[in-house]
């Protein structure tokens, strides 16, 4: 067999929406073998509850307790990053339509 994946890696905890769909892929995927312990809190789904929405604001907290110090820093350097460039944005489109109407 070429060019075929024959082991992977888990990447993630087990989430509350993965073992909902066990059931359906149990024929085409193999799970670790011995019981799992149960999740007290899923930080997948804190995070989706959370974090998924455009209008909700970034829970940095739990970003550092799910993917580390590292990670949380990038995501409130680029969160204040786009919050910074609000003003030039709105300058900037105030200043092309102006000279939209000039000419």
């Amino acid at each position: 067999m070429r060019k075929t994946y024959t082991d992977s890696i888990v990447l993630h905890d087990d989430s509350i929406k993965c073992r909902e769909k066990e059931d359906s892929q149990s024929d085409h995927f193999l799970s670790p073998p011995g019981p799992q312990p149960p999740l007290d809190e899923d930080p997948r789904r804190l995070l989706d509850e959370t974090w998924s929405k455009v209008t909700k604001f970034q829970p940095l907290w739990h970003i550092r307790n799910y993917f580390g110090e590292k990670i949380a820093f990038y995501f409130a350097w680029t969160g204040m990053l786009i919050t910074t460039l609000w003003i030039p944005t709105v300058f900037g489109i105030a200043v092309f339509i102006y000279g939209l109407y000039e000419r």
